[in-house]
């Protein structure tokens, strides 16, 4: 099975990215990280209490370790024996950004495991909206550093990452970013010599 990762900063439509595809038909792993924020935000009772007990980094290392152990579940679980192509939204390697730029530890299980992407798409935000509620706390400055980050590492990590255009240049009046996301993935889909939408 081919792995496509689609990555890079927050609030950059990966995740609207990856719903597209999944209506198209395709396999898609969903964000391990936004699924630990939602229970968090719900175990917690409101975003404004999980973003302050995010804000301790011993906490923010239990964070990270999280989002890792569900990462490392999915991604064993894809059988590279079989035909197809799986997307997905973030990949393990994602969390050595985000402990760099928190400076806490990576998780120690990560390294117990081999990763492997055929393809990593690195997409960059259209327009930064912090939207606070969804549990994201990075600021305008920390998104720039991630998407920095992650490129670096999966350049040494995996080699060859393709950089997907915002075609922010697409945008409506009302900030529609649905051209963009068409656009994006027109792009990644002829990458991989997949017929256009």
């Amino acid at each position: 099975m081919i792995k496509v990762l689609i990555t890079g900063s927050a609030h950059a439509g990966k995740s609207t990215l990856v719903e597209k595809i999944a209506s198209l038909g395709y396999i898609v792993i969903s964000e391990s990280a936004q699924e630990v924020i939602n229970e968090g935000i719900s175990l917690h009772g409101s975003y404004v209490v999980w973003n302050s007990w995010r804000s301790d980094l011993k906490n923010e290392r239990l964070f990270q370790e999280s989002i890792a152990f569900r990462q490392i579940s999915k991604e064993v679980l894809i059988d590279s024996s079989r035909e197809g192509i799986v997307f997905l939204d973030r990949g393990i390697y994602d969390i050595y950004a985000y402990c760099q730029l928190r400076t806490i530890e990576y998780p120690q299980i990560i390294a117990k495991y081999e990763f492997r992407y055929d393809y990593v798409f690195l997409l960059e935000t259209i327009s930064f909206n912090p939207r606070l509620e969804t549990g994201r706390v990075d600021s305008f400055e920390e998104n720039q550093q991630v998407f920095t980050l992650i490129r670096e590492i999966y350049s040494e990590k995996i080699g060859r990452c393709f950089f997907v255009p915002t075609y922010s240049n697409l945008l409506d009046g009302d900030q529609d970013i649905s051209k963009c996301i068409d656009a994006r993935i027109n792009f990644i889909f002829s990458i991989l010599g997949i017929n256009l939408i």
